[in-house]
């Protein structure tokens, strides 16, 4: 019980040559995180790209060797670490060395002697953050992933839906050309090959929906002869009219 607890915590990484500092963080934070310690900027990067990765990193600024501006530079530089948190915690409280911090890709800052209800508070809601960014992600790709299928339904919705309508269209044609229909009848098959076209545009129209709604359509502008609009909506609703005792 105690190993899955300690797994389901999230990490925090504290970086600082001290290792009375981190003593003292360690000692506030672990009854609710994780926490993973170096007193190194060398060994900060290792941790910080090894699985599971930090959540967050408290990061010292000054260090031997490397200090902490160095080291955020170089998490900001990686793919792997690039989304990691940094708070600096540090005695340096000029406003310069905030703006660099926060240059450098910081995302608050600590100044030392740490008030512990301040620490708490700042690092329980930059680790929100990243969970609502992190949920907003994997909204976003189940988005996309939808998107995705529709358009891929779409598609065989066209095939099938295409094979069929070839003889609602071509059918009637076959007809028409035989001549040994009254005129009644040869209406009625040209409303029939009519309505095979609309609806062969209304499943191409479909795919162009999907262009709109994600952007990609290129309106072009074409005449249309309104009459004839018309007069093919007055002959496929006509059955209709007449039921309804409708004068057009």
């Amino acid at each position: 019980q105690r190993m899955k607890n300690k797994q389901e915590k999230q990490i925090i990484l504290v970086v600082d040559d001290s290792p009375e500092n981190i003593d003292v963080l360690n000692g506030l934070l672990e009854q609710h995180y994780q926490i993973k310690a170096a007193v190194r900027g060398e060994k900060a990067l290792k941790i910080a790209a090894t699985k599971p990765a930090p959540n967050l990193i408290l990061l010292d600024i000054m260090m031997p060797y490397m200090d902490g501006y160095e080291v955020c530079r170089r998490l900001k530089s990686k793919p792997e670490t690039r989304d990691i948190p940094v708070i600096f915690v540090t005695a340096k409280n000029q406003i310069k060395d905030e703006e660099k911090g926060f240059v450098l890709g910081a995302v608050d800052y600590i100044t030392k002697p740490i008030i512990p209800s301040i620490v708490l508070a700042r690092v329980k809601t930059q680790l929100e953050l990243v969970k609502s960014r992190q949920e907003l992600e994997k909204q976003n790709m189940v988005l996309q992933e939808n998107i995705l299928l529709r358009e891929d339904v779409e598609r065989m919705t066209q095939h099938d839906l295409k094979s069929p309508l070839s003889a609602v269209i071509n059918i009637p044609k076959l007809l028409i050309s035989e001549k040994n229909i009254s005129d009644e009848q040869m209406e009625m098959l040209k409303m029939v090959e009519e309505s095979g076209y609309r609806m062969l545009d209304i499943i191409n129209g479909s795919l162009d929906l999907y262009k709109m709604e994600s952007g990609k359509y290129k309106v072009s502008a074409v005449p249309v002869n309104v009459i004839d609009i018309v007069r093919q909506i007055h002959g496929e609703t006509r059955e209709l009219v007449r039921k309804k005792n409708i004068k057009i």
